[in-house]
């Protein structure tokens, strides 16, 4: 089994994230420990990615 080190997108702490559930779209969803916000790596709706509203 290999461990992944995820980052956090709102406080970029690394390794305090854990697993939250499934979003919508069947992407994993992750919980940071410190910020206590939630989180994905991957979203199924682009824009939520930065540059794209531009």
């Amino acid at each position: 089994m290999a461990k992944v080190d995820v980052k956090c997108s709102f406080c970029e702490r690394t390794g305090s994230a854990k697993k939250h559930g499934q979003g919508k779209a069947d992407h994993q969803r992750y919980r940071c420990q410190m910020c206590c916000r939630t989180f994905q790596l991957d979203y199924a709706y682009r824009a939520c990615h930065q540059g794209m509203k531009k």
